[in-house]
């Protein structure tokens, strides 16, 4: 897909998309993946807490004018004071990783739908459905989004990463829908989800692929990273959004 840079410019000029964004950064690390044209550029790690930041940081990385992915920490954290200067973020990179666990301050439960064809879009989306509906029996707040190609699930909040994890293992287990990785260790065990129960695993069993769309259960490190909300996908040219 070809994707119209007067377009993209234009959207990323737009102060109310902006501000959006830039809410939506706001406690994290931000991260700036730049699509040159024989390479992909991570910049991290980037500080927004209002439009201001992120007004300078699309004009210092003439981001209107290239394709580009933008992601937080799932994490939410007290980041320090960071450099604008990008010569020098491999010293705040080094920093937050020696530094990270006493710096976060929250984990989100976040569910990850992923797709390879768009023609996956509505089985996806209510795999997506189905978690947004088992998750309320924690809290009513979930988010379902919309990335233009997969769909997002978030429960906010100060979870443990292990919670987490084990959490939507369990949904899509009971509710079959398919996980990237069906198996789960618990108490010296190893469990793969069969027929809408945890069956343990024989040593002489093989793990059957799993493809997508399926909930990608592969994710669940400290530092693990999401698409921001109302950003740009490069692949589509098209914002993420909330759905109902």
């Amino acid at each position: 897909m070809t994707i119209d840079m007067q377009q993209w410019g234009d959207y990323y000029s737009d102060e109310n998309n902006l501000v959006k964004i830039a809410n939506a950064c706001k406690y994290r690390e931000v991260i700036v993946i730049k699509h040159l044209e024989n390479r992909n550029v991570p910049i991290r790690p980037l500080k927004v807490f209002k439009l201001e930041h992120i007004k300078f940081w699309i004009e210092r990385l003439s981001l209107k004018k290239t394709l580009f992915d933008l992601y937080i920490s799932n994490a939410s954290v007290k980041l320090p004071e960071l450099t604008s200067n990008i010569q020098q973020l491999d010293i705040h990179r080094k920093y937050l990783l020696d530094n990270w666990a006493s710096l976060v301050t929250g984990y989100d439960i976040f569910v990850d739908v992923d797709i390879d064809d768009v023609k996956q879009r509505p089985e996806a989306e209510k795999m997506a459905r189905d978690v947004k509906v088992a998750l309320h029996k924690i809290s009513p707040d979930v988010e379902l989004w919309d990335t233009t190609r997969g769909y997002h699930v978030i429960l906010k909040g100060q979870f443990n990463p292990e919670y987490v994890k084990e959490v939507v293992q369990d949904i899509c287990c009971y509710n079959n829908i398919p996980m990237s990785m069906p198996l789960k260790d618990k108490d010296g065990k190893r469990y793969i989800a069969k027929n809408n129960e945890w069956v343990e695993l024989t040593s002489d069993a093989k793990v059957p692929e799993i493809k997508k769309p399926n909930v990608d259960t592969s994710i669940y490190d400290t530092r693990r990273i999401r698409r921001v909300p109302y950003s740009l996908h490069s692949k589509t040219g098209k914002p993420m959004v909330r759905l109902r």
